[in-house]
C-alpha cells in the first residue's frame, strides 16, 4: 500500500475516534431520554390503573391509553439508539490489517 493510501487510512482512523466518542455522547442522551420517557409513561399508566371505574371507558381514558402506546412506541424506537453498537477496536484490526 502507497504512502496516499495510508494517509488516508490514517485520516479514517481518525474519523473512527470521532465517531466513537460522539456516538457515546448520542447514547447517552438517547438513554436519559429514554429514562424520561419510561417515568412519564409510568406516570400515565399509573393514572389510568387509578381511575375510577366510571371513567374506566371513558374518552379520558381511551386519550390515556393512546398516549401511554404511543410512549411505549417511541421507547421501543429510543432503546434501538440506546443500542447502537461500534466496535472501533475491530475497525482498527481490520484498517491495520489492510496496510500491513
Amino acid at each position: 500500500m502507497n504512502n496516499e493510501r495510508r494517509k488516508k487510512i490514517a485520516g479514517i482512523a481518525d474519523s473512527a475516534d470521532q465517531i466513537e466518542s460522539s456516538l457515546g455522547a448520542f447514547k447517552d442522551e438517547a438513554q436519559e431520554m429514554l429514562n424520561d420517557l419510561v417515568e412519564v409513561m409510568e406516570e400515565e399508566q399509573e393514572y389510568i390503573d387509578n381511575m375510577p371505574e366510571n371513567l374506566a371507558n371513558s374518552e379520558k381514558a381511551e386519550t390515556a391509553n393512546e398516549a401511554v402506546e404511543s410512549l411505549q412506541e417511541a421507547i421501543d424506537l429510543l432503546e434501538e439508539v440506546a443500542d447502537l453498537d461500534f466496535d472501533q477496536e475491530e475497525l482498527y484490526e481490520k484498517i491495520d490489517a489492510a496496510c500491513n
